[in-house]
């Protein structure tokens, strides 16, 4: 998060693709929509898409 949060503030990235979503989101019973990787992307504030 901090390496996400850097690039938006300080490198003023608007946007990030994750291609690799399913490996950061793995758990034992395979792909998880609930993952941990996925909540801290939506508390960090400067991260979390708009609405």
């Amino acid at each position: 998060m901090d390496s996400l949060r850097f690039w938006v503030q300080e490198m003023h990235v608007d946007g990030f693709r994750f291609d690799l979503a399913p490996v950061l989101a793995r758990g034992d019973q395979g792909f998880d929509a609930q993952a941990p990787f996925f909540h801290a992307v939506r508390r960090t504030r400067c991260c979390a898409a708009s609405s």
